[in-house]
């Protein structure tokens, strides 16, 4: 569960910073961004390498398990009562039963993981199954004055020159347009 919701922590950072990689990029917020993801991840790493450990102990416990119980089961078949004899019939039936419970008990940590894995999920898309439809009477589908005719910036024979240190003015001269309340425009070019 705890890995699960640093993974989300995670995807919801670089989804943002996807999202808007545009504003990223242009205000050089790059190392602040880096900085963030990998905080974020170190928490996910360090995580995930408790949780390899723990699988580790796991796998290694329920792999040990069948040989031990065998050990133990004819231990003390033969020790509790100096009237039992452990004759091959009843060790080789033994073997074989021990011998078919051991594919199981070898799949119940993955069983197990995807069982906990399965219910965070079915929980989160309950959750968002369950919430309330967004009320469109409190979204503006239209930017306000965007059906008025009046435009937003108007330019009528504009002017417009700059210059950098050592190089020659460059300027825009007789320049009309009429940017409409609502619309893209964008103005390219050196």
């Amino acid at each position: 569960v705890q890995q699960l919701k640093l993974k989300d922590a995670r995807l919801k950072l670089l989804g943002e910073l996807l999202s808007g990689i545009r504003m990223v990029k242009l205000f050089g917020w790059e190392p602040a961004f880096r900085t963030r993801v990998e905080a974020v991840r170190e928490v996910e790493l360090a995580n995930l390498k408790k949780s390899a450990y723990i699988n580790c102990f796991t796998i290694f416990t329920f792999t040990c398990a069948p040989y031990l119980i065998t050990l133990a089961t004819f231990s003390v078949f033969t020790l509790a009562s100096p009237d039992n004899l452990l004759t091959p019939a009843k060790a080789f039936t033994a073997l074989a039963l021990f011998n078919i419970l051991r594919a199981p008990m070898n799949l119940l940590p993955m069983i197990i993981s995807s069982i906990i894995t399965a219910a965070v999920s079915m929980r989160r898309l309950g959750r968002f199954l369950a919430a309330d439809e967004a009320d469109l009477s409190h979204v503006i589908q239209t930017l306000p004055g965007a059906d008025t005719a009046e435009p937003a910036v108007l330019v009528t024979d504009g002017h417009f020159s700059w210059s950098a240190a050592g190089e020659a003015a460059f300027g825009l001269n007789r320049l009309n347009f009429r940017l409409r309340r609502g619309s893209l425009t964008a103005v390219v070019g050196r």
